[in-house]
């Protein structure tokens, strides 16, 4: 009787599981021919990947597994997109 019991804030725990829900999974990228990796948390579309890069739509070939992307295409959380660079040097 002498220890007092205290109500279990649900709402934070619901906040901060749901905030680290929608933080931990990023979209990792492979930049080839560098061999680079790089962790993207906040992208839809292979045209916004392409724009956080600084590349045009025909700088590269995006391609997840064995799948190419044009760049109307979404991209998932998990997502592993490897970035191949086919731009001319000369």
């Amino acid at each position: 009787m002498g220890q007092k019991i205290r109500p279990v804030n649900t709402v934070f725990s619901l906040r901060f599981q749901a905030s680290r829900r929608y933080h931990d999974p990023m979209i990792t990228v492979r930049m080839e021919p560098k061999r680079s990796t790089l962790e993207f948390p906040r992208i839809n579309t292979v045209l916004q990947l392409l724009g956080k890069l600084g590349l045009r739509t025909n700088d590269a070939l995006i391609i997840r597994g064995d799948e190419l992307l044009t760049p109307d295409r979404r991209l998932h959380y998990g997502d592993t997109i490897t970035v191949r660079l086919v731009m001319s040097r000369g």
